[in-house]
């Protein structure tokens, strides 16, 4: 008896695991695939000059000769293969309705979650290359390729949680492209319709 109700704990047990790591690779695996099938790249286009330099026919920026478009290679982004914790998880922001959860959640030296990005769908954006990259190799590469004019800059996630059902989740997710070009954001994510929601909110800006 004791043997079967061991057997039926593991089974329990891992049914759980899977299913969250199904959600967890899912709500990012989603998230990076919205966010580059909707990437412009600005390289494609001429900025507009400053404002007291306004033309009324050349104001508004416009795209580079298809002869330059061709020749650009593409984005390279590189997006770090392991979720990150706070050693001590302090929330950073107020809460919208229905997730107060992340309130009650204290979790201590928290082990990286590996991030495998292996299926991201890039049908809408075949400029876009993600390449999965060590967090022991990103300053290892930043010497090289950020002046290279492919460097599409480096994408971090931290702090991934989920409701006990697995239908809501928070994470924070910090896209760098050099000094003074960062930015990290507190997303919101909803499971709706086997689809899911996001709402992102601005943490902090260089």
């Amino acid at each position: 008896m004791r043997l079967i109700t061991i057997f039926l704990l593991i089974i329990v047990l891992s049914s759980h695991c899977s299913k969250t790591n199904i959600n967890q690779n899912g709500v990012i695996i989603q998230f990076l695939s919205e966010q580059f099938n909707n990437k412009k790249d600005f390289r494609m286009y001429t900025p507009p000059p400053p404002p007291d330099m306004n033309d009324s026919t050349y104001y508004e920026g416009k795209l580079k000769p298809d002869s330059v478009i061709k020749n650009l290679k593409p984005f390279i982004v590189y997006v770090n293969d392991s979720i990150r914790y706070d050693s001590v998880f302090k929330s950073k922001m107020d809460f919208p309705a229905g997730f107060s959860f992340v309130k009650s959640i204290y979790t201590s030296s928290k082990q990286a979650v590996y991030l495998d990005i292996s299926s991201i769908s890039r049908k809408g954006n075949k400029e876009v290359i993600v390449q999965s990259i060590e967090s022991s190799e990103i300053e290892n590469i930043l010497s090289r390729v950020r002046y290279n004019d492919n460097y599409g800059g480096i994408i971090n996630f931290q702090n991934l949680f989920f409701t006990e059902n697995g239908e809501k989740a928070y994470f924070e997710v910090q896209y760098y492209q050099g000094k003074l070009n960062a930015g990290t954001y507190v997303v919101y994510a909803e499971l709706k319709n086997g689809k899911w929601k996001y709402q992102l909110k601005l943490l902090s800006i260089s």
